[in-house]
């Protein structure tokens, strides 16, 4: 079978991951055939090239275009989505659609408040990691890396949740569009 398990992050490295804990996971999950792929630039791009010299399971790659990110999402075994303590309020990942749509596991390395987490979990399509904590994230990547069975029900669950989060997505948007001008 593929001996490599690959872990996508694809979007812009920004300031609001929890790179760090993302970089001392993958070093850790070197010895179990497990990749980390890196899909965008961003401000944090060039710091984490170079805390991730040395350590071959994890690669940078432009970012594509969206026409490419199809083939992209299908690539991976499960996506990673990140938001560092004291962001939950203020990032919402709106590639989670996406991930989703495509019938792709997440692993949520963010606050228990946020909705990729919460919903994710009451869903059955991400398993959670603390950002604060590699230990936990490596400890969840080994459990659905190890676990094919596990894997395709996530994938399977995500594909079934991807209509419904994006209906609640619009419906969210129209609220605040007429409360907005319930304001005028």
């Amino acid at each position: 079978g593929n001996s490599q398990f690959v872990l996508v992050h694809a979007g812009n490295l920004g300031f609001y991951g929890a790179w760090d804990t993302l970089l001392a996971a993958a070093r850790e999950l070197a010895q179990d055939g497990i990749a980390m792929v890196f899909v965008g630039d961003g401000a944090q791009r060039e710091r984490l090239q170079s805390a991730a010299a040395g350590l071959l399971n994890v690669r940078f790659l432009p970012f594509f275009p969206s026409s490419k990110i199809p083939s992209v999402l299908a690539a991976a075994d499960a996506h990673v989505i990140t938001i560092k303590r004291g962001l939950e309020g203020v990032v919402v990942p709106s590639k989670m659609y996406s991930i989703l749509a495509a019938g792709k596991p997440v692993v949520a390395v963010a606050p228990e408040e946020c909705d990729v987490v919460s919903i994710g979990a009451r869903k059955g399509f991400s398993v959670a990691a603390n950002p604060d904590d590699p230990a936990q994230l490596v400890q969840a990547v080994r459990r659905i890396s190890r676990n094919p069975d596990l894997l395709r029900s996530m994938g399977a669950s995500a594909a079934a949740a991807a209509p419904e989060y994006n209906r609640n997505k619009e419906l969210a948007k129209l609220v605040e569009i007429v409360s907005a001008m319930a304001q005028v």
